[in-house]
């Protein structure tokens, strides 16, 4: 089926493509009034004929639940018929169900409830959903993990109906009761399938394996086996959930519901239900992360502990192109945070890095005209202000202090023998605050301010765009500055990365929601990430506060705003358009990957407190202050790690094979050279 068009939904925006079913294909879509994302689900007509279409459609309106996925509208046009649904932007439940990955018991439990309460009220419609499966089991973010939303009811049944031939036993036989085999159905037919889910969510397998025969005899004739590591009485809710009549499984999911309760109580699991706190990983490894010690080939003294490390594409004399890594298309903060790289594929095998060290109001430029025979040249700039962005543009470098923005501009000498000349020049003077960020091409440099009117105590943000030095303007930019509704209201400006030559993203902390039962009208608000550790009534710490997205054209026009209910730390661009890399402050020992186009978010487990993340073409690299630097694949699979020698300050990659870092202890450093191709990493060239 093709695409649709624009002017296919004149009231929704079609951002991309994100499922493909076996009855047609699921968008999401942007509501162009009001924003909103919703999920257009074509069910095309060959494979799914009008009174299916229609039956399926009366299952959905009849059913409105939180645990259900609800259909809000249907949209007839010239490509097909689509029904207009709730957006669930994590996916499936398959997806937190890998094999190298493992739920938190309370974790578990809560998405099993969040299906048992669907499905409770499917049940007194009298409606039987008849392919209960992780792959149905569609799941929203939360700040406390997950929640689970029933879909696909296109094989459903009325409780009442006569069994009709022509239906068949349509379901998928890893999760289906021995009855449904022989295309009986009843509501214990779905509870049998959110045993065999428990039974799976627990021990990272289901009961049963093998092809849809040997399945088929399983669920007819085996009995459950439950490991030791379930605990005793989640074994006895299992095994009567997996009884093979339906007379003596449960009859009811509020039935199976209370079972689950009463089989914890006592337990260090009873508690399940309420929130989680920063001491409980949403997601787990299953088995700890391979770790080697780095072998460096390269290292330099340092006097100062680095805050910054990044690299820069120049030529040297020998006209060989050096592609460098950035610190992120738009700089980073002092923190010392590294983003993304642009690879080159014209790098020369052994040609050396240029890369810079910051400390404090010192910019340190490290490079090398002869790699094999002579030690790194180093070159110093002493700034009379703190630097807090340096941003690499490939023509140069920006300079961000508290109020001043300079130009940097890096040349080679003619002359072999002479060195990289530096020369800085002020080009914009600041009177507030500000964050900012590059093109990637180097054409424009875009400038957040955050000022605060001090007759009205109100905070206004602005977006204004420049020219850079040194590129011509082929693009028109706007002359005044730009109004940031969202920024304006946020407590805290984060970070201004620049998507592609068009489009920019500000990302500011949303303010925190004051809890109704407060009635102290002087208690002073939380004004620091500091404050997501304020513990709740029920002892566990409270995660009110969100992460706002703002997408805005160079032109000043805003497309997206988006809501995250997470506090995020860390944030980097990547190399796949429009996807972001970042730490989320509510579950520190996970790394987020975030795609603004269509909208998705996927958590990544590591056994670490990412501090550090970079993104490359073949994967991502996330690192700890202890020094410990993590290798994930593009699906976020842990592949590998390195341990270096001391803890880490700063940490940068340069294309296509070369690490470098910053470490510092007991008032001596050191800045470390790692060829990737020479650790035990090789999978990755």
């Amino acid at each position: 089926m093709s695409r649709p068009t624009a002017s296919s939904f004149s009231r929704y925006r079609i951002l991309g493509l994100v499922g493909q079913g076996q009855f047609g294909q699921v968008f999401c879509a942007m509501h162009r009034k009001t924003g909103k994302l919703f999920a257009l689900k074509n069910l095309e007509r060959e494979r799914f004929p009008t009174h299916q279409f229609l039956r399926e459609l009366r299952f959905l309106l009849s059913l409105q639940h939180t645990n259900i996925v609800t259909c809000h509208a249907i949209e007839h046009t010239a490509t097909g018929r689509y029904l207009v649904m709730d957006y669930c932007e994590s996916g499936t439940l398959r997806s937190l169900m890998a094999d190298d990955l493992a739920l938190p018991i309370a974790q578990s439990l809560r998405l099993v409830a969040d299906v048992l309460q669907g499905l409770d009220c499917a049940h007194r419609q009298k409606i039987v959903h008849c392919d209960v499966k992780p792959e149905n089991i569609l799941l929203t973010l939360t700040a406390k993990g997950w929640l689970a939303k029933i879909s696909d009811f296109g094989i459903a049944r009325l409780s009442q109906e006569v069994y009709n031939r022509s239906a068949g036993n349509t379901g998928s036989p890893a999760y289906m009761a021995p009855e449904r085999f022989y295309s009986r159905y009843s509501p214990a037919s779905d509870l049998y399938a959110v045993g065999v889910l428990l039974f799976e969510l627990l021990v990272g397998r289901r009961p049963f394996s093998g092809l849809p025969k040997a399945l088929m005899m399983a669920h007819l004739n085996q009995t459950v086996q439950c490991p030791d590591s379930i605990p005793a009485g989640l074994q006895q809710v299992i095994t009567t959930a997996l009884e093979k009549l339906p007379a003596r499984r449960f009859q009811s999911a509020m039935e199976m519901l209370e079972q689950i309760n009463a089989a914890v109580k006592g337990t260090p699991y009873e508690h399940w239900q309420r929130p989680l706190d920063l001491r409980s990983p949403l997601l787990t490894l299953r088995q700890s992360i391979p770790c080697n010690d780095g072998c460096p080939q390269h290292h330099i003294s340092l006097r100062h502990p680095a805050t910054l490390l990044g690299g820069q594409e120049w030529v040297n004399p020998r006209g060989h192109v050096t592609t460098g890594n950035t610190t992120g298309r738009n700089g980073v903060r002092v923190s010392g945070r590294n983003g993304p790289t642009r690879e080159n594929s014209r790098m020369r095998r052994g040609d050396p890095p240029l890369f810079h060290c910051v400390y404090a109001n010192r910019i340190t430029l490290t490079y090398s005209l002869y790699p094999s025979t002579l030690q790194p040249e180093v070159r110093s700039l002493q700034l009379s202000e703190p630097v807090q962005q340096l941003l690499i543009a490939p023509q140069g470098y920006v300079i961000v202090t508290h109020r001043t923005i300079c130009w940097l501009a890096t040349e080679l000498n003619k002359v072999e023998t002479q060195p990289v000349s530096l020369s800085v020049k002020p080009i914009y003077r600041l009177e507030q605050d500000c964050i900012a960020a590059i093109e990637p091409t180097g054409c424009w440099l875009a400038l957040i301010t955050d000022c605060r009117s001090i007759e009205s105590k109100e905070r206004r943000s602005t977006l204004s765009f420049h020219r850079l030095p040194q590129r011509p303007m082929t693009v028109a930019l706007p002359k005044s500055s730009i109004y940031l509704r969202a920024a304006s209201k946020a407590k805290t400006l984060l970070h201004a990365l620049t998507l592609d030559s068009r489009h920019i993203a500000i990302i500011s902390d949303g303010p925190q929601r004051q809890a109704p039962s407060s009635k102290n009208p002087n208690k002073p608000a939380p004004n620091s990430p500091t404050s997501i550790k304020t513990e709740s009534s029920n002892g566990a710490i409270a995660m009110d506060r969100a992460t706002y997205i703002e997408v805005l054209t160079r032109r000043g026009q805003r497309i997206v705003l988006q809501r995250l209910p997470m506090l995020l730390g860390t944030v980097v661009t990547t190399p796949t358009p429009y996807r972001l890399l970042a730490t989320d402050q509510y579950d520190p020992t996970s790394v987020l990957c975030i795609d603004l186009k269509p909208f998705r978010i996927q958590r990544f487990a590591v056994d670490i407190t990412p501090q550090f993340l970079m993104a490359t073409s073949w994967g991502y690299i996330v690192a700890n202050t202890m020094g410990k630097v993590i290798f994930l694949d593009t699906t976020g699979y842990a592949v590998s790690a390195l341990q270096l020698p001391a803890p880490l300050t700063a940490i940068a990659f340069q294309a296509p094979r070369f690490l470098l870092a910053t470490t510092w202890k007991e008032g001596a450093g050191a800045l470390y050279t790692f060829d990737l191709r020479q650790q035990i990493i090789d999978w990755i060239f």
